[in-house]
Formats: C-alpha cells, structure tokens, sequence
C-alpha cells in the first residue's frame, strides 16, 4: 500500500520495514549502553542497563523510531514553510508532543538535515531553566503483596458491578492486590544540564547510529535527567514484592520499576492497542523485555 501526504511518500514494503526494525533494535541496545555509562557518571550511580531499560527504554525505541522515519525521508533538508529560526528547538518536558507537534517535527527534520549536511550541530538554543514536577508521592498499596497501577476496569458497566467495586479494582482480589495512585507533587525549577544534554553536538556524524547518539542526549526528558536525583529518592519510599502496571509503563512507575530492580517483580498483561495481534508493537515489546 502506498499513502501520501503532501510530497512524503511512503511505501510499505514489509522487506524494508523487517529491516527498519532490525536496524532500530541494533541502535536502541547501543544507545541504551551508552547511556547507562553515560548518565552513571553524572548522576554518580552505578545502575545496569536493565535498570535503564525499565526507566527510559519506552521513550528510546519511541524517539529512535521518530528519528529513523526522517533520517530516510525525502523530505529532510528541503525548504519549510515555517521559518526555520522560530522553530521550537526541543521539548524536554513531553517528549510525547512530538507524535503531534508541527513544530517540534519541523526541529528533528531541521537537526537531522543539519547533521547530514554538516555533519554537526552548533549554536542550538536550549532554555536555561525548566519548572517541573520532580517528585511524586503514592497513594495506596497498603500492606498488599502485589501493587496495581492504572486499574483500567469501568465500574460504569453494570454487569461488572458486582466484581468491580467503586474503586474501579476487582473485589475478588481482596487482601492479595491494592491499587495505587502516583501523584505529582508541586512543581520546581532546576537548571538544564546544557553542557551534558549538548556533549555529543560537535562529534562528526557519518550515520543514523552516530546521528541517535548526539540527539538522544540533546531530547532525553528532563525528568530522566534534571529530575533523576528527587524522582529517585521519591521512588525509594514506596516498595512492592510484586508491580503490576494494566496500562504502560510511565514515569513516575518507571523509577519504581527502576528502583526496585532486584525486588520487586514487574508485571504486566495485555491491554488493547494491538497488543497480541501487531507482529511489532513497541509498548509491548518493550514490556515484554523488562
């Protein structure tokens, strides 16, 4: 099948595709050791790839997908018609704004078309300072062996309402499981970590692997980075015998996934958006790896 969308056109072609994701597979396990060594020494921790697979390895393979698509797209490098100066140059608090941003898209196409041309980035503006939550506090779980984050049952059902109670958790479950809520608390300020987050800008680049290597670092969310020491600590207050997440795996879950590595075990099952039937399905894949 053929789509188009102004002048991108994409083939779907299920040889290349298998490719693409052999390709991206082989980026992401070496992206994913570099920055273990990588933020290990700026944080001071000494935490396994394992460890930073259950923390940052969902918005890796997301990232490194978003930039495989337009390191090969024809479209990179060509005339825009937003002027490339007002652009917004990275987004360190959402990185999931970039499946529907124009603007952040236009910043990876304008980055990748720079480093393809001249091989490296320069006088790329980062703000200074950054306001947000750092921390979190869980609500729940009790004494409880197994905790449940994001129930996804609907007591609003009402042939359920009898299983399901009006905590949207199942009564049969009783003492052996409790919900829990992760809620952020207020929001601080910390300063960007610039001279980390542009350490890889001015190595020359001569592929996609090197051209992962120098945006990762430029993109990773703040809260993986700036916010790692207090979302840490805040994680190390709240431990399981078992996690158990019904929908995804996202922060501030992952630093409890994370923190409590060697602990806890980490469950999960299958909850829609093609899990079971996608013969690649990122979420689940990477589930299904931690």
């Amino acid at each position: 099948m053929t789509y188009r969308w102004q002048d991108h056109q994409v083939h779907w072609d299920k040889e290349l595709v298998s490719r693409a994701l052999i390709e991206c597979d082989a980026v992401y396990r070496n992206e994913l050791s570099e920055l273990a060594y990588d933020l290990n020494r700026y944080h001071g921790v000494s935490w396994s790839s394992a460890q930073y697979e259950k923390l940052i390895g969902l918005w890796l393979q997301d990232f490194i997908h978003l930039l495989y698509d337009r390191w090969n797209s024809p479209v990179v490098g060509k005339p825009s018609q937003f002027p490339w100066d007002a652009r917004d140059p990275v987004d360190l608090l959402d990185h999931s704004s970039y499946h529907c941003s124009d603007s952040l898209n236009e910043s990876l196409y304008w980055q990748l078309a720079t480093l393809r041309d001249k091989r490296y980035l320069s006088n790329l503006p980062l703000p200074r300072r950054l306001s947000f939550s750092d921390s979190f506090d869980v609500r729940g779980g009790g004494r409880a062996p197994v905790h449940i984050f994001h129930t996804i049952h609907s007591p609003d059902i009402s042939a359920w309402r009898r299983y399901v109670g009006s905590a949207n958790f199942s009564r049969k479950l009783g003492f052996s499981a409790s919900p829990i809520e992760l809620r952020p608390l207020q929001a601080t300020t910390h300063q960007v970590a610039t001279d980390w987050r542009l350490s890889q800008t001015t190595r020359s680049v001569s592929n996609f692997t090197e051209a992962c290597a120098v945006l990762t670092r430029l993109h990773i969310p703040a809260l993986f980075l700036e916010g790692f020491m207090p979302m840490r600590s805040a994680a190390s207050n709240h431990q399981a015998n078992y996690l158990f997440a019904t929908n995804g795996f996202y922060a501030p879950f992952t630093y409890l996934a994370a923190e409590w590595h060697d602990r806890a075990v980490l469950l999960s099952h299958q909850h829609g958006g093609g899990y079971g039937m996608d013969r690649h399905n990122t979420g689940e894949t990477h589930e299904r790896a931690v």
